[in-house]
């Protein structure tokens, strides 16, 4: 897909795609019963390159969850872990936010020859 105005592909060029994925999870403890865990994301990438060996590349994600969003983990821990933090006044349950949209990766690149730069958060590998 080329940037509005722009005849030349070589020049500038904006590139979209991502993927949609599911996730379920079933866990079952003896206390707490069967508690569901169903989240839904949605992750865009976009790459833009531009004139000068300049291009922004990044992702944004969106995971939503749908049902229950409060967990116990109590059930998963030892008897002495579960007496300390009771003791502690610490609550055995916490929740998931419904909807979450984060940026993964947003950079600035620059390549010129055999030198490459790149400003932004970025996983390095």
């Amino acid at each position: 897909m080329l940037l509005a105005g722009v005849q030349d592909a070589s020049t500038q060029q904006l590139d979209l795609s991502g993927y949609l994925e599911n996730t379920a999870q079933l866990d079952y403890a003896d206390t707490v019963g069967a508690e569901i865990l169903n989240a839904g994301k949605l992750r865009v990438d976009l790459q833009a390159y531009f004139v000068g060996g300049f291009a922004l590349i990044g992702n944004l994600n969106a995971i939503g969850s749908v049902g229950a969003t409060e967990r116990h983990y109590a059930p998963y821990l030892p008897p002495s872990v579960n007496a300390a933090l009771t003791a502690a006044g610490i609550v055995d349950t916490f929740s998931i936010e419904r909807l979450r949209v984060f940026v993964d990766n947003l950079y600035l690149s620059w390549a010129g020859g055999p030198l490459r730069l790149r400003v932004g958060r970025q996983q390095l590998s």
